[in-house]
């Protein structure tokens, strides 16, 4: 079995929250309801074809994904963005890590 590394930077995010887990559940819960509404946006680009859409909500959620300390959806949004992987296989690896990060917070 292949070890991952959480899916939130817990020691990024109490650097930015000085380590108040309110405001951390707080910040992860406006993350994960932003995250699903630009996963909802950038499904329904790449089934228009809109390559710039893509790309503005590939920025967007590369950006929040960084905010939170979430690097492998920074990761999946920055391909977006940079358009150096086919969207399809982002575009599908994108849900599963929504809900890995979904999952961790609610186990927290």
């Amino acid at each position: 079995m292949i070890h991952q590394p959480p899916p939130i930077d817990l020691a990024h995010l109490n650097d930015i929250a000085g380590d108040d887990p309110e405001f951390i559940q707080e910040l992860l819960d406006v993350f994960l309801t932003d995250a699903e509404r630009l996963l909802a946006l950038i499904q329904e680009a790449h089934a228009q074809g809109n390559a710039q859409e893509l790309k503005q909500y590939g920025h967007q959620l590369k950006g929040s994904s960084a905010n939170v300390g979430a690097e492998a959806l920074r990761e999946l949004a920055s391909g977006l963005e940079e358009a150096t992987i086919p969207p399809q296989t982002l575009v599908m690896q994108l849900p599963p890590e929504i809900s890995r990060i979904r999952a961790f917070v609610q186990s927290m």
